[in-house]
């Protein structure tokens, strides 16, 4: 279930003309003939982007006052798949283990260097420009 959801969410958004109406219809609700307009797209095409957005929840169809179909985005839709998605992510992740290893004789500005200049591998990140947070990458 959850591989089928992140499947669909990338189906959805890799094709270019999907995101150019995804980004009309941020702007609000939209007729079909509002869209091929828009996107200067033969209205089958865009029918058939639609009914991508439409089968993941992510646009709502409603029956205007015209009677042409009104299409307008769910970004909670959006937000929910988001959330659920990196959710997964994060449970299914090993923890991050800090193995720097820093002297006891560091005062607490000395470790927030180390922490700042070095990942948790203890490798250094970054050499900073200061001569003083040099001196203390040097003595770790």
């Amino acid at each position: 279930m959850q591989n089928e959801e992140l499947m669909q969410f990338f189906k959805t958004f890799v094709d270019v003309e999907r995101l150019k109406l995804v980004g009309v219809l941020a702007q609000g609700p939209v007729t079909l003939q509002e869209l091929t307009a828009h996107l200067q797209m033969p209205g089958s095409e865009v029918l058939r982007h639609l009914e991508q957005l439409l089968e993941t929840g992510l646009v709502q169809a409603t029956r205007g006052q015209a009677g042409a179909d009104v299409f307008e985005l769910q970004p909670q839709m959006l937000e929910e798949m988001a959330k659920r998605q990196f959710a997964r992510a994060r449970a299914q992740a090993p923890p991050i283990v800090d193995r720097r290893q820093i002297p006891h004789d560091f005062t607490e500005e000395e470790r927030k260097v180390l922490l700042n200049y070095t990942l948790p591998n203890g490798e250094i990140k970054q050499i900073p420009l200061q001569p003083k947070k040099q001196q203390i990458l040097i003595r770790y």
